[in-house]
């Protein structure tokens, strides 16, 4: 059981850390074992588009059960 589709929201500066967050969440979410999608989607610097960004993964077909943001 658990989140099969996760979404990690990181800004989009690609500021010191933010690629390796990006690159050990995928890394962690394939240690779980097939099955496990995760998605690491980049944040304008504009935080009131925020809700936009969360609208467009929610309207998905196959949306993310559990979203993250950095």
């Amino acid at each position: 059981c658990g989140h099969r589709r996760i979404a990690l929201l990181v800004p989009r500066a690609q500021k010191a850390g933010d690629v390796e967050s990006g690159l050990g969440f995928r890394e962690g979410a394939e240690a779980v074992g097939p099955g496990v999608e995760a998605d690491v989607t980049g944040l304008p610097p504009d935080p009131r588009t925020i809700d936009g960004v969360v609208g467009r993964l929610l309207a998905m077909p196959r949306r993310p059960t559990a979203i993250l943001v950095t």
